[in-house]
């Protein structure tokens, strides 16, 4: 019986270190500050994929005017329910960047509450007219540059 114990534990140590090697071999979380609106950015991932600059970020909602009007926005344009939509605590959104990193476009945005649900997702995959990627300019000094900035490894 000590024998089965020692190895289970033997067991769950390699599989638990294994795991963390995997985790910490990614790229790591950095916060990237409040922007004009005094919102707080955070990048949770980024790099390169097919050729392509990605990074994802989340905006959490540190100003309750803007948090409030997006709330609206959920309801009124998305049909999202009230109820569900005054759970909103954070924003994460998917940038992809031309090779340059002079242009970007959203390919998602998820709204979650607190504790991580999904209350909505959007997914630009050019599907239809209405999911398509729109490439707009970056603007220096925003998430969506540091964004780039750390995909093509000019930040670390």
């Amino acid at each position: 019986m000590k024998r089965f114990a020692l190895l289970t534990l033997l067991f769950v140590l390699a599989v638990s270190s294994s795991a963390y090697a995997v985790d910490s071999a990614g790229p790591q979380s950095r916060n990237l500050g409040k922007d004009a609106n005094n919102m707080t950015w955070y990048l949770t991932d980024y790099g390169v994929n097919y050729g392509v600059p990605y990074a994802t970020v989340r905006k959490y909602f540190t100003n309750p005017s803007i948090k409030q009007e997006t709330i609206n926005q959920l309801v009124s344009y998305y049909g999202l329910a009230p109820d569900k939509a005054k759970m909103l605590y954070f924003t994460e959104y998917g940038y992809e960047y031309t090779g340059d990193g002079t242009q970007f476009a959203t390919s998602f945005m998820c709204y979650y509450d607190f504790l991580g649900n999904d209350l909505l997702s959007i997914y630009y995959d050019n599907s239809s007219e209405a999911y398509q990627k729109v490439f707009v300019n970056v603007t220096p000094n925003t998430p969506q540059s540091k964004g780039y900035a750390y995909a093509v490894g000019i930040l670390r």
